[in-house]
């Protein structure tokens, strides 16, 4: 982002905000409304559900009410009321124009220009008489694996009332799998099958993708917005039965079974993933997989159909029987293949390992021992059920690398391993060329503990070719020959066809399926001697355009010439400044670098960098020879081509010219752009579209083409955890996510969570990696952390929160303590009548340091400004003029103020960049708004005071404790009593009492709705807006309990301290479903902020942004919901 540092920078953006500000007009037909009402009224996020302050109106009598109301760009939360929230609409949640949030429902807006919206009904999303368009949805069901006794199967739901047998299906074609058509209106529905009239119904899981549990029973869920006809599913399945026509696959897999629904899910890149007949073997069928050259580092496919249902049956692991075997056929030896085995239900119980291939363009049996699991991954659980397994080629190699592949694999089976048995293996190698003086070789290697002398090898010919058989246990080895219990070993090139190298050894590579003669070797090579091994013509490509230096010929140098210097001069045929050279190489892995003039200059190249490697501190490129090959023209000193974008490094802004910035959105987040800031023209930042079909796990990653992230790695420590994102979020209170993780191994992560606080606005979110979200691996400072993921709203669904927006910019490494934003302080001076020359803002932030921030009236209108740079967080100031002369006087318990002992200030919440509102000095408006009066509707339900009363009355401090002077009614019988009062803003006492203080109320000390002074215990109450307060029992700060549930609401949950300033703790005293949803709510059932709940105890909710007064906090579950009243009291 663009930091803004001038006031002028800061006036011109106040501008551009302002143009982006949008007239929309509300019209509503009240026509068939038939209670009582005087103006309706528009209440939403975007006024505070302020009551009449947005009232409409009909000029022309026709009884369709409109008014016209500015909003910034965003996305908004709205109904209609009428005569300051007497009476609101009642909306129909899942409706097409609705958004429900836990209980409440209200239409949704999307503002991006000037509109006119339809008009509605009062409670509809269409204009009065027009009827909602009718969707033909077809309902199918398989009843093949249904055993019991049944006549007709049905379709029940809240959409015929789950009425039993009205909707009877019916099975035309015989084949049981039964379908009926239904129209619906648009909207999201409930249902499930059942079958002769409720006689038997189907049992779902509360966890299926398709169902959704509603106090406690789960049922399918359904969003009608055109015709469809649903998938035929299986009857209490979310899924199809049997995918493909047969039987659930079950291990072995051969793909050649007629009758078992064989299926490949490719991703990263090995999407091309198809059953095929055996090239080599016709009419045996086989997976192809073609990992492309843009495949990922951990392109795989799936063994599953596409309803992710893996095997019929667990892998039987065991104690001692971990072993898996496939057939495969890879177009190279010495390659890298995983095996990853896992849970269809719980993708994050896996198990994974690997072995490398033997044998190039031919069929081999490799074992895998999930008992020796892969570097950085799990270890294998026998407490998990494993029924799914996935298989990686060529895995931590990018397409981009070795270029597009295609390997092949068949007979996926359970065991072979070193539980089966051992094989006879005959090692031959030709000693000719060896000039050293040796007496015997030997063979050592990982299946005699590379014992020295204990495998003597024999020449009973004596030509020189030496001889062994061993015994060998089935699986993947390596070894090498020596002689004389290791007075000299062979020396193996690293990247040769028949070698292996890892943690600094080359050794030679030993799959072992059956009995095998190898084939005779020379000493230290993969031939047998005198046979010359291929040489590949490789052309190597400088471009030399950008060197300023002065050079005459360009050069290759390398392990290959022995960093010769002059040796491999390049040449530039076409004058074009690119210089190439073709050099024949063997097979192997190299190291080289460009220089010239014999090493007169030589390019620099970056640690890190992808396509080199750290020899020693010596920085070089790297390649790996297995064919012909032409590489890329490169720039000078670089992994790419000159004039290619650079790769992205942190902070991540979205506005540098030059840098390949790039967005992967996935699981219903595809839609991840780099778009314009809508709040601030000429800002580039990222927008993600979270649709209404996406998982709970959709999120955005950071990289550019080639999945490499971002240069240098995250530089974290073991005090340095923190990144922290400018994030802007349609709601406050969702989890937002951050996963790093590292390019070339994405089993190393780490990921943590932050909370928005922020509706409709920029804020920057800090995130802490040292403490990792619950069920993720903790942050490994031995990792490299070279790429990150964000997730927005993380764990809830498309479908249950709808489609929603989002944007992020400035993603940076450290904490966002030192992300200063500017906020400018603007006060009216106008009624000040004593004598000032300079007013001043004094704060926590400047340490009330008086005369050291002086503010300007640059254009003479008595309004004075002044620019603040103020890192995110709250503060308390004040407006005061010439070094504390004189300063202003704030009313206690005022919408705008903190008191704290005797002192009242203003306070504020930085989260974003801001221009605060002009206000009066020592007022909270400015000076054209009055401060009040607004009407406050009081309500107390009477149903359970058994003394005999007339009158019920309000008293407080707002009218004396008058007694008799403000009596309350009850228009309809209810028992539930209320006055609506005129109050200025401001802080009151006040109780209920009936026929001039005959009887009152007695309240409990302590209780959240009450304040308790000089031995008098009273109700509290803080005005800023209009408001209707929530009906209270007498002598109670919650509603009348009307029944058991409410009973037990009231003893569920637990908060301390209540009264809060700043953090409150809360504890559930009876078991619920986990996760939940912890919210709070405020009087006038907003929602002000929500986190998820993982734990029963202790879970601490910041409070500090809350304004005083009585709040309630509701827990939500899928099997139950509780509240209890919390007052906040700074």
């Amino acid at each position: 982002m663009r930091k803004m540092l001038l006031l002028l920078s800061g006036i011109c953006w106040t501008a551009a905000l302002m143009a982006q500000s949008y007239n929309i007009t509300f019209r509503l037909n009240m026509n068939e409304v038939t209670g009582t009402f005087t103006t309706p009224e528009v209440n939403g996020t975007f006024n505070g559900w302020c009551g009449s302050c947005n009232p409409m109106t009909d000029t022309n009598g026709d009884g369709i009410w409109k008014t016209t109301i500015s909003l910034p760009a965003g996305t908004y939360e709205y109904k209609f009321s009428h005569d300051n929230w007497a009476g609101q609409e009642t909306l129909v949640p899942g409706s097409s124009c609705t958004i429900t949030t836990g209980s409440f429902t209200n239409r949704k807006v999307t503002v991006t220009a000037d509109a006119t919206l339809d008009v509605a009904c009062w409670g509809a999303c269409l204009d009065c008489g027009i009827a909602p368009p009718i969707r033909d949805i077809t309902f199918q069901v398989d009843m093949n694996d249904v055993t019991s006794p049944f006549t007709t199967p049905e379709v029940n739901g809240t959409f015929n009332n789950w009425c039993g047998g009205c909707a009877p299906m019916s099975d035309t074609d015989g084949d049981n799998i039964w379908e009926l058509t239904i129209p619906l209106e648009d909207g999201s529905y409930e249902y499930k099958f059942a079958y002769d009239s409720w006689a038997g119904s189907e049992d779902l899981s509360t966890a299926g993708s398709c169902t959704i549990v509603n106090g406690g029973f789960a049922n399918r869920s359904l969003n009608v917005t055109a015709d469809a006809t649903l998938a035929p599913v299986c009857w209490g399945s979310c899924n199809v039965c049997s995918t493909g026509g047969g039987t659930q696959m079950t291990l072995p897999v051969s793909f050649d079974e007629a009758d078992v629904a064989y299926g490949l899910v490719g991703f990263g890149g090995a999407e091309a993933s198809t059953i095929v007949e055996d090239p080599t073997l016709p009419g045996n069928m086989v997976a192809k997989v073609t990992k492309s050259a843009t495949a990922e580092t951990w392109a795989g496919t799936t063994v599953t159909t596409p309803d992710n249902s893996g095997f019929s049956s667990a892998i039987p692991f065991t104690a001692t029987e971990t072993f898996m075997s496939v057939r495969v056929w890879s177009p190279n030896a010495g390659i890298p293949i995983r095996l990853k085995v896992e849970d269809h239900a719980d993708v994050t119980h896996t198990v994974e390992t690997e072995v490398v291939s033997t044998v190039a363009g031919a069929w081999e049996t490799l074992v895998f021992n999930f008992a020796n699991e892969a570097p950085g991954t799990a270890e294998l659980n026998l407490n998990y059920t494993f029924d799914k397994a996935s298989i990686f080629f060529n895995f931590g190699t990018s397409g981009s690398t070795a270029g597009e592949k295609t390997y092949y694999f068949d007979d996926m089976a359970f065991g072979g391993g070193t539980g089966g048995e051992n094989h006879n293996v005959t090692f031959t190698v030709n000693m000719n060329e060896v000039t050293a003086p040796f007496t015997t070789p030997e063979v050592n290697g990982t299946f005699n503990n590379w014992c020295g002398g204990c495998a003597p090898m024999t020449d009973v010919n004596g030509d020189g070719i030496w001889e062994i058989t061993i015994e060998i246990p089935s699986g993947v080895h390596e070894y090498k020959f020596a002689y004389d219990s290791w007075a000299g070993s062979e020396d193996l090139t690293p990247g040769s066809p028949c070698t292996v190298t890892a943690n600094g050894f080359t050794n030679r590579a030993l799959n072992v399926t059956q009995d095998a003669v190898l084939g005779t070797v020379c000493w230290g090579s993969c031939l047998d001697c005198g046979q010359a091994p291929p040489d590949r013509l490789i052309t190597f490509k400088v471009d030399m355009n950008g060197v300023t230096e002065t050079y005459t010929t360009p050069e290759v140098n390398g392990t290959f010439n022995n960093w010769c210097g002059g040796c491999a001069p390049m040449s530039d045929t076409n004058g074009d400044n690119i210089w190439e050279l073709t050099i024949p190489l063997q097979d192997g892995i190299y190291e080289y670098k460009f220089a010239y003039d014999s090493w007169a200059g030589s390019e620099t190249m970056m640690a890190g960098a992808p396509c080199t490697v750290d020899n020693g501190g010596f920085i070089n490129r790297s390649l790996q020879v297995t064919a012909d090959a032409v590489l890329p023209a490169v720039c000078w000193g670089s992994c790419e081509a000159c004039g290619a974008l650079a790769q992205m490094t942190l902070p991540v802004t979205f506005d540098e010219i030059g840098v390949a910035y790039g967005l992967v959105g996935f699981g219903g987040a595809e839609l991840s752009t780099v778009v314009e800031d809508p709040t601030q023209p000429g800002n580039m930042v990222a927008k993600v579209v979270k649709s209404g079909t996406a998982e709970p796990w959709a999120g955005t990653t950071v990289t550019a083409e080639g999945n490499l992230g971002f240069t240098p790695p995250i530089p974290f420590t073991s005090t340095s955890t923190k990144m922290n994102v400018r994030v802007w979020s349609p709601d406050a209170g969702i989890p937002v996510r951050l996963k790093v993780e590292d390019h070339a191994d994405v089993t190393h992560t780490v990921e943590t969570e932050a909370i928005t606080t922020a509706a409709g606005a920029w804020q920057v979110l800090e995130f802490d990696f040292a403490n990792e979200a619950p069920g993720t691996a903790e942050l490994n400072l031995a990792y490299t952390f070279d790429k990150a993921s964000i997730f927005f709203n993380f764990g809830t669904t498309g479908s249950t929160a709808g489609e929603k927006t989002y944007y992020f910019d400035d993603m940076e490494f450290g904490s966002s303590g030192g992300l200063a934003v500017n906020v400018t302080f603007r006060v009216d001076m106008q009624n000040v009548t004593d004598p000032y020359t300079t007013p001043e803002v004094n704060g926590t932030f400047n340490n009330w340091c008086g005369g050291c921030a002086p503010m300007s009236d640059a254009n003479g209108d008595d309004i004075w400004e002044l620019v603040i740079a103020l890192e995110p967080g709250t503060y308390e100031y004040k407006f005061a003029y010439d070094t504390w002369a004189g300063s202003e006087t704030l009313v206690p318990g005022s919408s705008c103020t903190i008191t704290t002992g005797e002192f009242t200030n203003r306070i504020l919440t930085v989260t974003a960049e801001e221009i605060l509102p002009v206000v009066c000095w020592g007022s909270c408006t400015d000076c054209g708004t009055s401060s009040g009066p607004y009407n406050i509707v009081f309500s107390v339900d009477m149903s359970t005071v058994t003394a005999t009363y007339t009158t019920p009355e309000v008293n407080g401090t707002f009218n004396n404790w008058c007694g008799g002077c403000a009596p309350m009614t009850d228009t309809n019988g209810d028992d539930i009593w209320e006055l609506t009062i005129p109050l200025n803003a401001g802080t009151y006492e006040y109780k209920f009492a009936y026929d001039a203080w005959a009887g009152s109320e007695d309240l409990t000390p302590g209780s959240p709705c009450t304040i308790t002074l000089d031995a008098f215990t009273n109700r509290l109450l803080t005005v800023s807006a209009n408001a209707t307060l929530a009906e209270v029992c007498w002598g109670s700060c919650e509603a009348c309990v009307v029944g058991v549930e409410d009973v037990l609401t009231s003893n569920v949950i637990d908060v301390f301290p209540n009264p809060a300033a700043d953090q409150i703790t809360i504890n559930l005293n009876q078991a619920i479903k986990l996760p939940a949803t912890l919210s709070i709510i405020n009087s006038l059932g907003q929602i002000v902020s929500s986190q998820p709940m993982l734990n029963a105890a202790k879970n601490e909710v910041n409070i500090s942004h809350l304004a005083d007064g009585v709040y309630f906090i509701r827990v939500y579950a899928d099997d139950a919901l509780f509240t209890s009243p919390v007052v906040i009291r700074k």
